[in-house]
């Protein structure tokens, strides 16, 4: 699982924050409620086994992951459900999860304060109930549940990440290591564009490749002329993207240029050859092939985004945003 999202980033210290987290905000609970928790249970062990149980068989709040390393989800709620959770369900927790919307036939509904299911279609003798544990890429489930769904369709969750410190490594090295002017104006775009948020603690990549407006707006910010600069920091505009990146430019093709290193240092994280003697070899696998999948197609967005169509007989588009 090198590379891949379900340890990111990469260079963090898996399970550190299992103790830490304990330690900041279980242990003080313990200790304050006295003789309802015996010293016996007063241990991150069995701290990180009840965990493992929400972890892996809850429902409705959402169990993202901080992207820094930490092995403690985040225990938020979804907007739209607007309950608490997440919430542990007995008999509802046997139902197998889809990623693809066809395939569900039920779901978790609430009524005041009850929780009920019903077929959302027909459901045959002997047909598998399938519902939907929350909008999981195939790393999200694998980490969280515990299985991958290898013979289904494309999960459309999926998705790659991209850590910040690639992202700033390749920045540094191409506009900023020059002089230490050069070092200078690029501190200074990297604070505007971490004030107007886009500095991330990760980028995310969907199925299709496409890049986000985030990051190519913190490149285009850091390559970008001096005139054009002022413009944007004068202005009260956060993402520039797609609309403001003219294709065939000088700008463009370092821009392009910065973001096909990026993706290539991503690549260059995940594992080569990967052992698949078993399932979880093979699972693991799956997650690899998935991702490294969307890179290659963020690859061909990129150069297709930046560069002129050679084919094409119109005149060049220098003065035209591309749409």
């Amino acid at each position: 699982l090198q590379g891949t999202a379900v340890v990111f980033p990469p260079d963090a210290a898996p399970g550190a924050s299992v103790q830490a987290a304990f330690d900041e905000h279980v242990r003080p609970v313990m200790a304050r409620e006295g003789s309802v928790f015996p010293e016996n249970l007063r241990g991150p062990e069995l701290f990180a086994r009840a965990l493992s149980w929400v972890m892996s068989r809850a429902f409705q709040g959402e169990l993202n992951f901080p992207c820094d390393g930490s092995c403690v989800p985040h225990l938020g709620t979804e907007a739209e459900v607007k309950k608490s959770g997440p919430l542990m369900i007995p008999v509802f927790d046997m139902f197998n999860h889809s990623s693809v919307p066809s395939r569900r036939n039920t779901k978790l509904r609430h009524d005041g304060d009850f929780l009920y299911c019903v077929a959302d279609t027909d459901i045959k003798a002997g047909q598998e109930v399938l519902q939907c544990y929350g909008a999981h890429s195939d790393a999200e489930l694998l980490r969280t549940y515990g299985f991958v769904e290898v013979d289904a369709q494309e999960n459309p969750c999926n998705q790659l990440l991209i850590s910040r410190s690639v992202v700033l490594g390749v920045l540094q090295e191409k506009f900023g290591e020059k002089t230490p002017k050069a070092a200078a104006r690029l501190a200074k775009r990297l604070q505007l564009s971490a004030e107007r948020g886009l500095v991330l603690p990760a980028y995310s990549v969907g199925i299709n490749g496409a890049m986000t407006p985030k990051l190519l707006t913190l490149v285009q910010v850091a390559s970008m002329g001096a005139a054009e600069y002022a413009e944007y920091a004068e202005s009260n505009m956060t993402e520039l993207g797609e609309e403001m990146h003219i294709i065939g430019t000088d700008h463009a093709e370092v821009v392009t240029g910065a973001i096909l290193e990026v993706l290539a240092r991503t690549e260059a994280k995940y594992p080569k050859e990967l052992e698949c003697s078993t399932q979880r070899h093979r699972w693991a696998k799956h997650v690899r092939d998935v991702e490294v999948g969307i890179l290659r197609r963020a690859r061909a967005y990129c150069v297709t985004m930046g560069c002129e169509d050679s084919d094409s007989e119109e005149e060049p588009p220098t003065k035209r945003p591309r749409c």
